[in-house]
């Protein structure tokens, strides 16, 4: 499989909600839906709760496979072609992925390192996600694991190249738990809600690519909260 450099971010980089990309109209997103479905699921309040109570912590981390010859860099539009491979957009790959977590984890996301913390990794597949004409639909691959990291293991981790498809678990220390989740979203049925920075202006290619790549993170981010086997690993652990 193909290797590259390893990106990462941490789940605490400053971001607005509203976060997006370059060359959009949208000044901001809202995940008003998958909020309310994520904190009126018992399995979320049971985590939440337990965290808590436990004194545990959480150092997440995202990860984004998206390798120019991916399906991000060669989107169809209009009988062109769009690439969103670059460094700008990869970073806005990695901050829609982290927004649901910053929120609905407040208290237990640690923003900085700690050993005692365990390990909240997250992985969007974007290389091999299926990104339709002008960005009317999507569907891709996210992984979550949960490990124990030693700081030699951590030292690695961030100097170790990546599969293209998120099998990254060699490299989180000791993973007591992981799960794989496929997400679809279509721009005319998205979830999420989308302000328009000019409201005189149509949506473009670009406006709508965005809206179902942060549908479709919010998606998965919502599937990791609400994970009931990821709090039963927790648990066992």
């Amino acid at each position: 499989m193909e290797n590259f450099t390893l990106l990462f971010i941490s789940a605490f980089a400053i971001l607005l909600v509203g976060c997006t990309s370059i060359n959009t109209n949208v000044a901001m997103f809202g995940t008003e839906y998958y909020r309310e479905g994520i904190t009126s699921s018992e399995n979320y309040q049971e985590l939440k709760e337990y965290l808590l109570n436990n004194d545990i912590k959480l150092y997440p981390i995202v990860f984004v496979s998206n390798s120019p010859s991916g399906a991000l860099g060669r989107i169809p539009a209009n009988g062109t072609v769009l690439s969103l491979v670059s460094k700008d957009n990869i970073k806005w790959l990695q901050d829609s992925m982290n927004t649901l977590i910053n929120s609905e984890l407040q208290g237990v996301v640690l923003n900085k390192y700690d050993a005692d913390a365990l390990i909240l990794t997250y992985c969007g597949d974007y290389t091999h996600a299926t990104i339709g004409e002008n960005g009317n639909m999507g569907s891709m691959e996210f992984s979550y694991f949960l490990s124990k990291m030693s700081d030699k293991q951590r030292k690695k981790m961030f100097n170790s190249p990546m599969q293209s498809d998120c099998a990254i678990d060699l490299f989180l220390g000791d993973v007591f738990y992981k799960n794989k989740i496929r997400v679809t979203s279509e721009a005319a049925n998205a979830k999420i809600s989308i302000t328009l920075k000019d409201k005189n202006k149509l949506i473009t290619n670009e406006d709508r690519i965005a809206l179902v790549l942060n549908d479709m993170a919010s998606q998965a981010m919502a599937a990791l909260l609400t994970d009931g086997e990821l709090l039963k690993a927790l648990k066992a652990h």
